[in-house]
């Protein structure tokens, strides 16, 4: 005989069925993936924000002041750098050469080999692979891209280092329903948080939109780091993947080029044609002969 006495309410009755919770007609934008990033990151601000066609407000209202939304929100932040990363990171292995030659030594899944399809393979090589955090992005960098020692760069390290405070707050977001934990305020290295510890975030509209410029912040000094480095690369590689005349070039350098483009945020003195930047990566090439 066991005891039995019931002191909660019954399970209710549900119809789930897991295989109808995606969108199966999905085709991938054909854009690049900083491009993808932003468009991602304004669909999240218009959850908190009042948005008018004359009027620019920073930091942003909220509409609805909502804990739990702002919450989520930040999760969300998160989620869309990482889905940059290995976007970039799929779209450059693809492409570049020397890229792919330093996947070959990676292990893939047989799952992965058969049911991906070749434009999508190199995800699988990051299945395994968080970019919630400031180490974890240097590690797939390096490990995918052959790309060491970034965080030498002021910029990288700095905007990394921001990003990382970041991540910790998404830990405690998922970890512990957004309380404080002993092991969060220590790598958060902020002594002050001391008497916040079992405490919850508090963010709202304002904390919101730091946490996007800093995760904006993030995302444009590494598409120019990288895309100058990769760039950089093809032309001092022994492979001569250009002739440095255009008219040749041209098609090979779009599709570098397309990766790393960006409508939605482009430099202050405005977006730079493809010819300008081939340009100057021949201007490069040639002083390296």
């Amino acid at each position: 005989m066991t005891y039995s006495k019931i002191i909660n309410n019954q399970a209710t009755t549900v119809s789930f069925t897991i295989d109808s919770f995606f969108d199966r007609t999905y085709i991938e934008p054909n854009k690049s993936p900083i491009d993808n990033y932003f468009e991602k990151t304004d669909d999240l601000n218009k959850l908190i924000t009042y948005h008018d066609t004359s009027v620019a407000i920073s930091p942003p209202v909220s509409v609805f002041p909502n804990q739990t939304l702002h919450n989520l929100i930040l999760l969300g932040y998160v989620s869309v750098v990482e889905s940059y990363f290995r976007e970039l990171i799929r779209k450059i292995v693809l492409l570049d050469e020397y890229s792919s030659k330093q996947c070959e030594k990676h292990n893939l899944k047989y799952g992965a080999a058969i049911l991906h399809s070749k434009e999508l393979l190199p995800e699988a090589l990051l299945e395994g692979c968080s970019f919630a955090s400031k180490d974890n992005i240097a590690d797939s960098l390096k490990n995918f891209l052959d790309l060491k020692s970034i965080y030498n760069n002021s910029n990288l390290n700095e905007a990394a280092e921001k990003f990382q405070d970041i991540c910790q707050l998404r830990h405690i977001l998922i970890h512990r329903y957004g309380k404080l934990g002993i092991d969060n305020f220590i790598k958060l290295r902020n002594h002050s948080l001391e008497e916040c510890i079992e405490k919850p975030l508090e963010l709202n509209s304002a904390k919101l939109f730091n946490i996007s410029v800093v995760c904006n912040n993030l995302i444009l000094v590494f598409n120019q780091y990288i895309s100058n480095k990769i760039l950089e690369r093809t032309a001092q590689t022994s492979s001569g993947i250009w002739h440095w005349d255009y008219r040749k070039d041209r098609n090979n350098f779009l599709k570098y080029y397309s990766i790393f483009e960006s409508n939605n945020n482009p430099p202050a003195t405005g977006k730079p044609d493809a010819k300008a930047v081939y340009d100057s990566l021949r201007n490069y090439g040639r002083s390296l002969i």
